[in-house]
C-alpha cells in the first residue's frame, strides 16, 4: 500500500462511453483521476498504462465482478481510482 495525496490529479483525460449494440457513445472531455489516500501500487501501474482517453463500455457489474464481490460486495477499501470532472468542466455545470 502507498499514501498519496488525494487533491493532486494521477493522471487526465477523456472518456468515450461506448454502448454496448452500436459502440458509439458521448465523450466526456476533462476528466481527471484521483487515488484515495492509501492505495495499492497495483493501481499506480495500472494509472501508467491509461491513456489520455479512455473507452468504457457500459456493462452490467454482475458480468464483469469477481465471484468474492458477489459474495461480499465491494467496499470503500477496494477503490483504488476516483474519477471526477476537472475544475473547468464543474465550472460548466449548472444545477
Amino acid at each position: 500500500m502507498v499514501n498519496n495525496n488525494f487533491a493532486l490529479p494521477v493522471c487526465r483525460g477523456d472518456f468515450k462511453i461506448l454502448d454496448m449494440i452500436s459502440s458509439i457513445g458521448p465523450e466526456i472531455q476533462g476528466i481527471q483521476a484521483h487515488t484515495p489516500d492509501v492505495v495499492s501500487s497495483n493501481v499506480h501501474e495500472i494509472v501508467k498504462e491509461l491513456s489520455g482517453k479512455v473507452e468504457i463500455e457500459l456493462r452490467p457489474c454482475l458480468d464483469l465482478w469477481p465471484k468474492l464481490f458477489q459474495l461480499d460486495p465491494p467496499d470503500l477499501s477496494d477503490i483504488g481510482l476516483y474519477f471526477f470532472p476537472s475544475k473547468e468542466q464543474r465550472s460548466g455545470f449548472h444545477l
